[in-house]
């Protein structure tokens, strides 16, 4: 989990600083720096849920299920536009939505 906050914490700083980057892969809405901030501010509540779930096993639990929940959402709302889908965001998404199913799952057995 530090690996994923320590993303979404850097992630989210860039995009609350700037809404308009080096790639267009990060930066997904360029010149919308409110869309650019409310991302951010999700990011950075992601990463706070990672550090807290580090101390316990329901804490990682539920915030397990909020990267899952949230990994479904971003793919969800993005499917509409092809150069979104097509981005670094949403494939980080997927993917922490994918692991984090995973986790959950062997945390189960």
């Amino acid at each position: 989990m530090w690996s994923t906050a320590v993303l979404t914490f850097l992630w989210g700083l860039a995009l609350f600083l700037t809404d308009a980057g080096l790639s267009t892969l990060v930066w997904v809405w360029p010149g919308d720096l409110f869309t650019s901030r409310l991302i951010a501010v999700m990011l950075w509540t992601l990463a706070a849920a990672a550090v807290y779930s580090l101390h316990s096993t329901d804490a990682l639990r539920v915030a397990l299920v909020v990267m899952i929940t949230y990994g479904i959402g971003v793919v969800a709302a993005n499917f509409w536009n092809p150069a979104a889908l097509k981005s670094l965001y949403t494939l980080v998404f997927t993917l922490f939505a994918v692991s984090s199913l995973i986790i959950l799952l062997r945390k189960g057995e």
